[in-house]
């Protein structure tokens, strides 16, 4: 009784070392539109302590035990954070409190590696049920209130639980990578229940128009389908074709002259090739990287749309690095994931379904980023569980106690023994 008490505070404290990383993005909503300013402030406020605390007794951690070994993704963090305010210091557009800020990106990402590595069944359980709460929650506002907590008329700019219309697939993303993976680890399969959480995670896109959303869960449960049921096909899902892909998707929607040769497939579902008017932020990205393209042209670099409005993001994450920071940041980010595969598919060899998994989340959200934003923390905790957890625990394969009914198809696990990360 008492371990399985000690367990279960584990993963609260999990759950709550993870929570100050993970503001939603509503709270700045609410105060840019003037509602409850006060309050939501000072929320944000409690957010940003919380991160740099834990943050700072993660360092502490690290000094006191004379440890320092990073994971691949905690290296990846590092270099981009550096890099990030070494241009910012060139285009002279930092400040101290950017500095400071920056620096919990490399807290999450050793907040990750350090629980994985002594608590992997914890942090997997923690993260399935606090973003599986998130998500859920908010797919539930949106289609209760479709236009959002102020009822704006136009969903674009509508409050939503967790931020605008197409903030919630971030949180989608992490939950469905948890909830799928800990399918497979047990049931060696997807199980129909997580189907349905993907289900109404395309009805929540499909009531606030989000587009971008509503293709990424399709894309996500097609590959679902290929990794329970594509015996071939899921040995194709791999990190090359994934990388190279993405690439092949961004010179095709990025780069003008041939964006508008999707023209007469993007009438199909109601759009065109301006992309709901991104392509207006992608031209002038694109020019100010042709302007400065090693420094960046500094955090506060501000894009104008058609109608007047000014942005702080270019609407693509890849384009709005390199305008705002340079390539070499641009780099450090992307790169990120290639390592993190490459060494998920070395420790999961022969575990095509967890490899596929890895790989089509990656594809997922890294697709998505071609032509929206990204929640840099959602990221960098993703690109650590696909590199850390290992789909090749002996001891999960040999457990004795899972075996399947071959008569209702249904497959019993006892106690689930405790998933080792593997050390960089």
């Amino acid at each position: 009784m008492s371990s399985v008490k000690t367990i279960n505070l584990n993963r609260l404290l999990i759950i709550l070392l993870l929570i100050p990383f993970f503001e939603f993005q509503s709270y700045s909503m609410f105060v840019f539109n003037g509602v409850a300013s006060g309050m939501f402030d000072k929320l944000l406020d409690l957010y940003s302590l919380g991160r740099l605390f834990i943050t700072m007794l993660i360092f502490i951690k690290l000094w006191k035990d004379r440890v320092v070994k990073f994971s691949y993704t905690s290296v990846g963090v590092l270099i981009f954070v550096i890099l990030m305010n070494i241009t910012s210091a060139f285009n002279e557009s930092l400040f101290i409190n950017y500095i400071i800020g920056s620096v919990s990106f490399l807290g999450l990402a050793l907040l990750c590696q350090i629980e994985i590595e002594n608590n992997a069944e914890d942090f997997i359980w923690s993260c399935k049920f606090l973003f599986g709460c998130l998500s859920v929650i908010g797919a539930l506002q949106i289609i209760v209130m479709p236009y959002g907590f102020l009822h704006h008329r136009d969903k674009a700019f509508a409050i939503y639980f967790l931020g605008g219309k197409n903030t919630s697939f971030f949180y989608y993303a992490v939950f469905i990578f948890f909830l799928l993976y800990d399918d497979l680890r047990k049931y060696d399969r997807i199980r129909k229940r997580s189907f349905a959480f993907l289900m109404l995670f395309i009805l929540a896109a499909l009531r606030c128009d989000s587009m971008n959303t509503l293709m990424m869960m399709l894309v996500i449960s097609a590959f679902a389908v290929v990794i329970n049921y594509g015996v071939l096909l899921r040995k194709l899902v791999r990190p090359g074709p994934v990388v190279i892909g993405i690439l092949l998707i961004s010179a095709v929607v990025l780069i003008p002259q041939i964006r508008i040769l999707l023209n007469p497939a993007l009438h199909l579902i109601g759009r065109n090739a301006t992309f709901t008017g991104r392509d207006v932020l992608w031209v002038q990205a694109i020019r100010y990287i042709v302007a400065h393209p090693f420094i960046g042209n500094g955090i506060f670099t501000k894009y104008r749309l058609d109608t007047g409005v000014w942005q702080d993001s270019a609407h693509s994450q890849f384009l709005d690095l390199m305008a705002k920071y340079g390539v070499s940041v641009f780099l450090s980010f992307v790169l990120m994931p290639v390592f993190s595969l490459a060494r998920a598919f070395k420790c999961d060899r022969g575990n095509d379904k967890i490899i596929a998994l890895k790989c089509a989340i990656c594809f997922m959200i890294l697709f998505h980023s071609v032509a929206d934003h990204m929640l840099v923390y959602n990221y960098i905790l993703l690109m650590a569980a696909f590199e850390m957890l290992t789909g090749n625990d002996p001891a999960l394969q040999n457990d004795p106690s899972r075996t399947e009914d071959k008569i209702n198809g249904t497959e019993h696990t006892a106690q689930t023994p405790a998933y080792p990360a593997v050390n960089p």
